[in-house]
């Protein structure tokens, strides 16, 4: 994974409610050069001073809230093209649309993860984190994943979902609800 420097200051494209920025020696990864995804479970985070966090993709979108450089989150969905970008869905603290652009993946300071299995499966292995997911996969009893996320995961239909990488089959991230898995 390369990292690109960027220069202290930075205006990127302006527009009415856009996303106009003042980047501090941070680095953008894989999204800035367009050749490389971020994948659903990536823990990324704010790569720019300020992101505006929309409802839906695109600049026309409203604005939810503005997040800061160094702000966690976790990618649930994307790309999705519009507007010049590519959005990413993504959850911190609250679920909405970024251009992936000015995000870069956060070094968790774990790089292989939390090893677990799943103790009280068959588990689904879901797109996104409620049970409303797409199911992605089934994950049966002695599965072993890796968790991706490193902010402590999210809450949602009385679960507490966390992303994870499947051991034996490294292309494939999604959510599980923790409370069918133990640590390895």
């Amino acid at each position: 994974m390369a990292h690109h420097p960027i220069s202290r200051r930075v205006i990127l494209r302006s527009a009415p409610v856009a996303l106009l920025a003042i980047a501090s020696a941070g680095r953008i990864t894989r999204a800035a050069s367009g050749d490389d995804r971020f994948a659903s479970g990536d823990t990324v985070e704010v790569a720019v001073s300020a992101l505006n966090l929309r409802r839906n993709a695109g600049l026309d979108a409203e604005v939810l809230t503005v997040l800061h450089q160094g702000t966690a989150g976790t990618i649930l969905k994307g790309p999705v093209h519009a507007d010049g970008y590519e959005w990413y869905r993504i959850d911190a603290g609250q679920p909405g649309w970024v251009a992936g652009e000015y995000l870069m993946l956060a070094d968790t300071g774990n790089p292989g993860g939390l090893r677990i299995e799943v103790v009280d499966g068959p588990l689904n292995l879901r797109e996104d984190p409620s049970l409303s997911g797409e199911i992605l996969t089934t994950i049966p009893a002695g599965g072993t994943m890796r968790v991706t996320q490193a902010d402590g995961g999210t809450w949602a239909d009385g679960y507490h979902w966390i992303a994870v990488q499947l051991e034996d089959q490294d292309s494939l991230r999604g959510f599980i609800a923790d409370a069918f898995t133990a640590p390895v």
